[in-house]
C-alpha cells in the first residue's frame, strides 16, 4: 500500500523528505501518519519528496539533487537553479558545494528528483501531463469526493462550489486533455507550485450558472498584475496551451451578460483596498522573518544559500539592523508580505520597494503612498553614512554583509562597526553569492583580483568586474528578472533584450517566424490557419472567406474575385476570354459542352449543363442560343 501524491507514489517506509507548514524539514520514513484518502500534498502546504541513495551507487560522487543535512538545516546541490521549496537553500557551483558542506561536517542524506516541482510553462500533451500528474483519474475521483462532503456538510467555500460546477460539465469535457490541465492547475498547487487565485466575480451566481464562463478557468495573472488570464474557447488555443490575458471589465463583457453597472460593481471589487497594516522590523529576528517570508529578491534566500555567511546563523540583511535602519512592509491579513522597503527613521528616507504582485495587485504604489502618508521620501543614497554590524568571517579577512541597495554600495571597516559608503568610496564591495565583503574583489569573468567594483551575474553564477560587464547587456531572462547577460547570449527584439534561449522568449511571448526563422513578439505575428504556423505579419495574406490568415506563400490572388484564396481550396483555370485565374474549388463545375472546368459565378445551368453566360443569348420569345453560329441552337425556351 502506498500513500498517494499526485506526482508520484510514495512507497510504504520509503525514506523521505517532509516539508511542514511551518517552514521546517524532516526527514522520515512514510508510514501511514496520514489516515484520510485525500492528498494532503495538494489540499494543503506541506510537500513530500522521496529520497533515493544515487550517493552510494556512484562511489561518493557528488550528483544532482544530492541532499546534505547539517544541525537540522538542508541544502541541495542543483546546478540547473531549479526551484526548490523555501526551507531548503542550494548550491549550484560544485567547488562552492565541496567547500561549504561536504567538508564541513554535513552528512549525506539522500538524492531527491529536482524536476518534480518544476513545471513547464506550456503543457501541449496528455504525456507531458502525465509527468507531472501520472494519478490524475485517482485524484480527480477523491477530490470530487471530498469537494461534495464539504458541500453537504455546511462546511465548503465558495471555491468548492466552483469545483462542483465545473464537475458537472460533460463527461467528455471532463476527459478533454485541455480540461485535465486547466482543472490540475487551479487545483493541485502541490503539483503546479502554486494554485491559481480566482477572481471574486468567479463566485458569483451569474457566473457558477453559466455554461461557458467557468470553463475558460478565469485567474490572475502572474505575469500581468491586474489582469485576467483564462483559456480561450477555440480549440487551437487549448490545444497548444495558449492563455490570453485581459482587464476584468473586458472579460466579464465578453463572456457574461451582465449590464453596465453589473460590470462596473465586479470591477471595483476586484480594484478595492485589501485589508493590509503598514508595519515596521526593527530587530534581527524581524529583519529575517520578513526577508524569508517577503519578495524575493538576491537578499531573501534561506541563510545557508550564502556561501560565505551561512557558518555564522545570519541572514546577511540582518546586520542592517541597527535601530535606525528598519523595513516597512505591508502584512496582509493572511500574513502574507506583499511589499517591502528599507527606511531610515532618522532622516524619513526609504531606498527600494520590492513587491510580489501576484500575492496583491498595486503592492508597490500601495507602500509608497503610505510611504508618503506617514512622511517618508524616496531617497536612492538613504543607507550612505549608516554604522552597521561588523561580524567577521575567515578569520577577520570580510565580513558578513548583504548586497546595499542601491547599485550595490560599497563599505569600510570601522573597526567595532562596517560603514556604508558612496558609491566608488567604499574599500569593500559587498558579494551578493557569499553574503560578505571583502578588501578586495574577484572577478571570475577576468579571473584577476580588482579595486573596482563587482557585480554577482547570476546568468553565469558569479561576480563580474565593472571593466567586464561592458561585454555584457541588460536583458530579460526567464520568469520575468532582469540580469546581465553575455552579449554574445543575448538577442535585442524591439529594442529589448533578452536571454538568447528558446524557453525564455516563449516565456516572453516571442517566438520564431516559421517563414524567415527570426524572433518576434507575438503580437507582430499571427498564426497561420492552413499550417499553425507562427508567422510575422510582414507574410500576412488575409483570406476573407475564411476570415482568417495565411502565410503569403499558401495564398493565391483571383482577379475575377478580387480577393486572395487559400492555395489548397482553389484552382487555377481557363476564364471565358481565354485567361487564367484562381477560383475556390467549391465554385468550379464541369462543362460538358466546353469541355472543361468553368466558374461557377460566370456559368449558366441548362439541360444538366454548364456554359460560359456571356456565350449565351436569348431571344424575345425565351429562346436561349449560343454566340457567334450561323444556325441558332435552341438550349432552352424560357416560357
Amino acid at each position: 500500500m502506498s500513500y498517494h501524491t499526485p506526482q508520484y507514489f510514495v512507497k510504504d517506509y520509503a525514506m523521505s523528505l517532509f516539508f511542514l507548514v511551518d517552514g521546517t524539514i524532516v526527514k522520515a520514513e512514510n508510514n501511514h501518519t496520514i489516515t484520510t484518502t485525500m492528498d494532503l500534498t495538494t489540499m494543503g502546504p506541506m510537500q513530500i519528496w522521496p529520497l533515493s541513495d544515487l550517493h552510494k551507487d556512484h562511489s561518493g560522487r557528488i550528483n544532482k539533487g544530492d541532499v546534505l543535512e547539517k544541525n537540522g538545516n538542508f541544502t541541495v546541490f542543483n546546478p540547473d537553479r531549479l526551484d526548490v521549496p523555501i526551507a531548503m537553500g542550494y548550491h549550484d557551483d560544485l567547488e562552492a558545494f565541496h567547500t561549504n558542506v561536504t567538508d564541513n561536517g554535513w552528512e549525506y542524506v539522500g538524492n531527491i528528483d529536482l524536476h518534480l516541482f518544476n513545471v513547464p510553462r506550456h503543457i501541449r500533451s496528455e504525456q507531458e501531463l502525465n509527468k507531472f500528474l501520472p494519478n490524475y483519474a485517482a485524484w480527480f475521483r477523491n477530490l470530487g469526493i471530498h469537494n461534495q462532503s464539504a458541500i453537504d456538510q455546511g462546511t465548503a467555500s465558495k471555491v468548492n462550489h466552483i469545483i462542483r460546477r465545473l464537475l458537472l460539465s460533460p463527461e467528455e469535457v471532463q476527459n478533454s486533455f485541455w480540461f485535465k490541465r486547466e482543472f490540475a492547475r487551479h487545483f493541485a498547487p502541490a503539483t503546479f507550485k502554486a494554485q491559481r487565485t480566482f477572481p471574486s466575480f468567479c463566485t458569483e451566481d451569474f457566473f457558477i450558472s453559466d455554461e461557458v464562463a467557468p470553463l475558460t478557468f478565469p485567474h490572475y495573472s502572474s505575469q500581468e498584475p491586474g489582469q485576467v488570464a483564462f483559456q480561450p474557447v477555440d480549440t487551437d488555443y487549448k490545444e497548444a496551451d495558449r492563455q490570453i490575458r485581459t482587464k476584468p471589465g473586458r472579460y466579464l463583457n465578453k463572456f457574461l451578460d451582465l449590464d453596465t453597472d453589473q460590470v462596473r460593481k465586479c470591477v471595483a471589487i476586484e480594484n478595492g483596498n485589501k485589508n493590509v497594516q503598514l508595519k515596521f522590523a526593527k530587530t534581527v529576528e524581524e529583519f529575517t522573518n520578513v526577508y524569508l517570508r517577503g519578495p524575493s529578491s538576491c537578499m531573501s534566500h534561506s541563510i545557508d544559500w550564502y556561501d560565505a555567511s551561512a557558518s555564522t546563523g545570519r541572514l546577511p540583511v540582518s546586520v542592517l539592523a541597527n535601530g535606525d535602519i528598519e523595513i516597512a512592509y505591508l502584512e496582509l491579513d493572511s500574513g502574507i508580505i506583499p511589499a517591502r522597503a528599507l527606511v531610515v527613521q532618522s532622516s524619513q528616507k526609504y531606498v527600494e520597494v520590492y513587491c510580489n504582485n501576484d500575492a496583491m495587485d498595486g503592492a508597490r504604489g500601495e507602500l509608497r503612498s503610505r510611504l508618503v502618508d506617514a512622511g517618508y521620501s524616496q531617497n536612492d543614497e538613504a543607507l550612505v553614512g549608516q554604522e552597521i554590524e561588523r561580524i567577521p568571517v575567515n578569520g577577520g579577512e570580510s565580513f558578513v554583509c548583504p548586497y546595499i541597495d542601491m547599485g550595490g554600495l560599497p563599505v569600510d571597516d570601522g573597526g567595532d562597526h562596517l560603514v556604508i559608503r558612496e558609491t566608488g568610496y567604499g574599500a569593500m564591495s559587498p558579494n551578493y553569492s557569499t553574503g560578505v565583503c571583502g578588501a578586495s574583489s574577484y572577478c571570475h569573468e577576468c579571473d584577476e583580483h580588482t579595486g573596482t567594483e563587482t557585480r554577482y551575474v547570476d546568468s553565469v553564477g558569479h561576480d563580474v568586474c565593472e571593466n567586464c560587464l561592458e561585454d555584457f547587456v541588460y536583458a530579460y531572462r526567464y520568469g520575468g528578472d532582469e540580469d546581465h547577460i553575455r552579449l554574445q547570449d543575448a538577442v535585442a527584439i524591439n529594442d529589448e533584450w533578452y536571454e538568447d534561449t528558446e524557453r525564455c522568449l516563449n516565456y516572453h511571448n516571442i517566438y520564431q517566424c516559421d517563414v524567415n526563422g527570426d524572433w518576434y513578439h507575438e503580437d507582430d505575428m499571427f498564426v497561420c490557419c492552413e499550417t499553425n504556423e507562427r508567422v510575422h505579419t510582414d507574410y500576412e495574406v488575409y483570406i476573407e472567406r475564411a476570415g482568417d490568415s495565411v502565410r503569403e506563400q499558401l495564398a493565391v490572388y483571383s482577379d475575377t474575385l478580387e480577393q486572395h484564396l487559400i492555395y489548397s481550396d482553389s484552382t487555377e483555370i481557363t476564364m471565358e476570354d481565354g485567361s487564367k485565374d484562381w477560383v475556390p474549388n467549391d465554385e468550379i463545375v464541369y462543362s460538358e459542352y466546353h469541355q472543361q472546368s468553368i466558374h461557377l459565378g460566370s456559368a449558366s445551368e441548362i439541360d444538366g449543363d454548364y456554359y460560359w453566360t456571356n456565350h449565351l443569348v436569348c431571344d424575345e420569345v425565351g429562346n436561349y442560343s449560343l454566340l457567334n453560329t450561323d444556325t441558332p441552337i435552341t438550349l432552352h425556351t424560357a416560357a
